[in-house]
């Protein structure tokens, strides 16, 4: 098996194992539930890593994981036009009344 990605968010590194799953590239994640051991470990030993096994497929896996971990986080905060509320940009809906962000 060969690490393809790391991240501090452990629910980054599950979207990264989803989209590899749906292109027929089996993954796992190792280290999803490390993040208390901060201060036990060094920080980026508690990070959760993206496993693939397939060696010959890892070029591919990681391109996969850089477009599908792209937009993660990017932009700017948004206003609900609903009810007012500031959503963060990694979120297509409003987490308080569940209407979609405009575009």
């Amino acid at each position: 098996m060969q690490r393809v990605y790391s991240n501090p968010d452990a629910a980054v590194a599950h979207l990264a194992q989803h989209a590899l799953d749906q292109r027929g590239i089996e993954a796992v994640v190792r280290g999803d539930r490390l993040g208390p051991a901060v201060g036990e470990v060094p920080w980026t030993d508690a990070w959760a890593e993206v496993w693939v096994g397939d060696e010959g497929r890892l070029d591919e896996a990681r391109a996969i994981v850089a477009e599908a971990t792209a937009e993660v986080g990017a932009g700017a905060p948004w206003t609900c036009p609903a009810c007012g509320e500031v959503g963060e940009p990694a979120f297509g809906a409003c987490w308080k009344c569940g209407a979609e962000r405009p575009d």
